[in-house]
């Protein structure tokens, strides 16, 4: 993963892998999603559902949080599949996510591993980290996706495609903090 340093940019990609339970560390993803911002506005959506590749039990969990039917999940294509579109659609876009650089990172780098990418060529922005450098009240203890969402209020969103639309909202509200 390679972190992107600018902090401002009007076109970019905001993303989102949603994760099944696992009682392993090494969590694999249900759904991936992104927008294509340009010039600060949405102007395409990606969203997928990704067979979980670690059994049935995580194949359940994963129809459970997207709210479909099992077989809606064990008929999604395999992971190689959807991230070859995923990366296709995001071209070489800035990714950006809250946990862009964290967990975020940890699912899609897992992911693509998995899939025998050797190497992410687009660079990675994580919100966590410019809501940090934008004010010291989200640095720490309140350097969370939750903490963001309630102190801007903006509701979570239940699919990945909501998810990554929200990670634009919090850009925007944090390049606009202060103002």
């Amino acid at each position: 993963i390679k972190e992107y340093f600018d902090d401002y940019f009007a076109d970019y990609c905001a993303f989102w892998c949603a994760d099944t339970f696992s009682l392993s560390a090494a969590k694999g993803i249900y759904q991936v999603a992104a927008v294509k911002v340009r010039n600060g506005v949405i102007t395409e959506e990606f969203q997928e559902l990704v067979r979980p590749w670690d059994g049935v039990a995580d194949r359940k969990d994963a129809a459970k949080k997207a709210g479909v039917e099992l077989s809606v999940v064990e008929s999604a294509e395999d992971v190689d599949l959807v991230l070859q579109k995923f990366f296709t659609f995001v071209g070489d876009d800035v990714l950006v996510s809250t946990g862009a650089l964290g967990n975020q990172a940890k699912l899609i780098s897992r992911a693509a591993r998995y899939t025998g990418m050797r190497e992410i060529k687009n660079e990675f922005y994580d919100l966590l980290d410019l809501a940090a450098d934008t004010s010291s009240e989200f640095d720490l203890a309140n350097n969370t996706r939750e903490y963001l969402l309630a102190h801007f209020s903006v509701a979570e969103g239940k699919s990945a495609l909501e998810k990554a639309q929200i990670n634009k909202q919090l850009y925007d509200a944090l390049r606009n903090y202060g103002d």
